[in-house]
Order: C-alpha cells, then sequence, then structure tokens
C-alpha cells in the first residue's frame, strides 16, 4: 500500500477505473477509515465508467456519513440527545458530587432538556439550540436557566468524549445571561419571630395525624428556634447528634459539621452500583460548605437540646421521624407555609431563620458583618452581605461635617 494516494474523509480524487469485461467497469481509489485512520480500498462496479465512479463516490460518502463512522458504540453522531441523557445520568453515578446535586442535575436533564430536544440528533446541535432553551427558560426561572446552561455543557461534554460532535456548542451559547437584581434579603426581627411562633403554637393546637402532628409542630418549632440559635441551614440542624454537644464546656457549645440531604432518583450510593431506596432524607458526613462551626450554646437553645438528648432517633439524631430516622425536611417546610399562610409573617421560609440571625448579628456594633460570615459558615463576606444581611438604610450623623459646606447660605 506504500505510495498509493489515500483519500480523506470524501474527497474525490485519485479514483481510477477499468473495463474488466465486456459492459463491466470497475472503479477503484483508497480512502482512510474516519476513525481508526486505517487505509482501506474501496470499491464500485456498473456497466459503464461513468457509473461506476459515481457509484465508488456514493459508497465513499456513506462510509463517511455512516453513523458507526464517527463516535463509539455506545454514541455517535446520529445518537439522538435523549440516549445521550441516559449515559449522562447513568455516568453521574459514578462521580463524587453530592447526592443532592445528582438529583437536580438529573432532573434538569429528564424535565427540562428532554421534552425540548430529546429527539434531536447530536449532529443537528447548534449554539442556537441551546441558546434558545437557556433564554426561553431564563424568563420564567433565572436560576433554572444556568443550570439548564451547565448540564447542556456536561452533555455535549460527553458527547465531544465519544467523539460523536465536533464542538461544544453549548459553550457560550447564550452568551452573558441579563443579570437578575436580587430583592433585599426578608428577615424577622425578634418581634416579628414571636408573632412567627405564637402562629406555630396555634397550628400545634390544631394538631392532626401526619406531618401537622403534635410532634411534627413541636420539630418544627424546635428546629427554627435552634436555627436562630445557631445560624444553621435547616439541614444542619436536622442532622444534630447528641455527640455533637460538648456539655463541659461553660457554656456549652455545639459542632455543626454534617447535614441531612435527600437521596438522589436512584437511591444513596453504598458502593459500586449499589444504592439505599431513593426519595428518602440521610446524613452525609459535611455540610453544604463542607466546613466545621463549633457555636455556643445560647439558654433556650440548651433547653431545647437537654429536652431531646434522651430519646435520641437513629445514631443519635435530636431529631427524627417516627421510624427514627432523619426528618423529612419537605414536610416540615410544608407545614410551616400551612401555618403562617396569610399572615404577616407569611414569607418567612426555614431559610429566612438564617437570614434573620445573620442580619441581627451583622447590624449589632459590637460584632458586624465579618461575625455573622463566620456564624453562617460562609467563604465570602461578599455572600453574606449580599444575600443575607438586610440593608441598614439609617445613615450616621455626620452634621460636624456636612455644617462646614453651608457657611456662605447661613
Amino acid at each position: 500500500m506504500a505510495g498509493r494516494p489515500v483519500l480523506e474523509l470524501g474527497a474525490y480524487g485519485n479514483i481510477s477505473a477499468k473495463q474488466v469485461s465486456e459492459g463491466a467497469w470497475r472503479a477503484v481509489a483508497w480512502q482512510r477509515h474516519p476513525t481508526t485512520g486505517e487505509r482501506r480500498q474501496v470499491r464500485a462496479s456498473s456497466n459503464t465508467e461513468a457509473k461506476a465512479k459515481a457509484a465508488l463516490k456514493s459508497k465513499m460518502d456513506a462510509r463517511v456519513k455512516t453513523p458507526t463512522s464517527i463516535g463509539t458504540p455506545a454514541l455517535s453522531r446520529m445518537s439522538t440527545v435523549a440516549q445521550l441523557i441516559e449515559l449522562y445520568i447513568a455516568e453521574l453515578d459514578d462521580t463524587d458530587l453530592a447526592s443532592a446535586t445528582v438529583t437536580r442535575y438529573t432532573r434538569t436533564a429528564r424535565f427540562q432538556i428532554l421534552p425540548a430536544i430529546g429527539q434531536r440528533r447530536l449532529h443537528e446541535l447548534t449554539q442556537g439550540t441551546f441558546a434558545k432553551l437557556i433564554l426561553d427558560e431564563h424568563k420564567k426561572s433565572p436560576s433554572e436557566a444556568k443550570l439548564i446552561r451547565a448540564v447542556s455543557g456536561n452533555l455535549m461534554t460527553l458527547a465531544l468524549r465519544h467523539d460523536a460532535v465536533a464542538s461544544n456548542t453549548a459553550v457560550n451559547a447564550a452568551g452573558h445571561l441579563p443579570k437578575v437584581e436580587k430583592a433585599d434579603p426578608e428577615t424577622l426581627t425578634p418581634d416579628t419571630a414571636e408573632q412567627m411562633f405564637d402562629l406555630l403554637i396555634a397550628a400545634k393546637d390544631r394538631s392532626r395525624p401526619g406531618p401537622n402532628s403534635r410532634k411534627g409542630s413541636t420539630d418544627l418549632i424546635d428546629v427554627l428556634s435552634l436555627q436562630l440559635a445557631l445560624g444553621a441551614r435547616v439541614s444542619e440542624v436536622a442532622a444534630i447528634q447528641v455527640q455533637d454537644i460538648d456539655w463541659t464546656a461553660e457554656p456549652p457549645v455545639i459542632t455543626i459539621h454534617q447535614a441531612v440531604s435527600i437521596q438522589g432518583p436512584r437511591g444513596r450510593k453504598l458502593g459500586a452500583r449499589k444504592y439505599e431506596i431513593p426519595g428518602f432524607y440521610f446524613v452525609q458526613p459535611y455540610t453544604k460548605a463542607k466546613d466545621v462551626r463549633r457555636v455556643v450554646l445560647d439558654d433556650f437553645a440548651i433547653e431545647i437540646l437537654r429536652r431531646r438528648v434522651d430519646t435520641p432517633g437513629t445514631g443519635g439524631l435530636i431529631f427524627y421521624a417516627a421510624t427514627g430516622a432523619p426528618l423529612n425536611l419537605a414536610n416540615l417546610r410544608r407545614s410551616m407555609r400551612a401555618a403562617l399562610a396569610g399572615s404577616e409573617v407569611e414569607f418567612a421560609s426555614t431559610h429566612s431563620m438564617r437570614r434573620s440571625i445573620a442580619s441581627e448579628v451583622g447590624h449589632h456594633p459590637e460584632f458586624g458583618p465579618e461575625a455573622a460570615q463566620k456564624l453562617l459558615g460562609h467563604g465570602q463576606l461578599s455572600t453574606t452581605i449580599r444575600s443575607y444581611i438586610s440593608r441598614d438604610v439609617s445613615v450616621s450623623d455626620v452634621r460636624k461635617v456636612s455644617a462646614k459646606f453651608g457657611r456662605r447660605v447661613l
């Protein structure tokens, strides 16, 4: 084969043809295989020279365009986005991403991207395809649009690994997304917090079987109270265990180092391809920020914890469901919304507790934003100031300075 002309991906030069018998012509050329690079001889026959060469060109085109000529057995340029999504979800199981992240990515792929472009073939995808998908969602939910952009990029990266596409058309598909101004965080003051707890206690008196039972209402009140005392996320408070409390310290101290998380659509990963039942909550051995915080306990926090440490759930959990397993946080939030519906504090959520204590600490002259940042466990002070501490519109009395500019008027 050395020295013979080789055709590259559909080039038509160097085709030779000869008559092999009466009314029979054969056209021959060499072509490099688009995947392996191997040189192969391509032949085609017909009853005239022109027809033989035309048949050869068609055969060479087919070798380039066939679904198996580019890609892998798992994925090719003719595969659909639906096939790509299923492969992507299967590979998510083998990553070290948090269970909640896997759940979000899976839901975005299946319920946002799949219905919109699931039947498109990979070679048909363009930047415009993803730009429309992202920008349409941005009108409804900017946060979901960002998630779609991230998952779309992940999908195309996977397709690239399989040589099923030539480039990642999801990258920068929608350009710079318009910035959405965040509203000033709504927070509770000590007075409105008391109003909220009055409503929750009244709901407790109306308790009925299920998540709104007397136990469920008591759990909700205690969880929110500890959030205000510790500045912790609801998932962190729900993961507190008896062994996390140091009663020997004066005053007692609690270590926040883990959180409750929901298992993904295939369950929590226990090992290679092994999962627990999906949809249930479990204690993960780290917080959202993967930090550890030691917080001094207030008197009302000590009272709540002392009441609960004698009857722990599975693993020493302070808060637990009837089975001893971690609380269902969705039920907790649902009960809170029902109790506060139609009231002046209807805006309050479990996350409002962190914002409320952060605002009080951040505006306190003895502490300030830096103390609030440490209490919340944020890596960046800007996050605490921008999203957690309510804006203080009062201005310092600067009349001693401003008066200097009024001499000409006076």
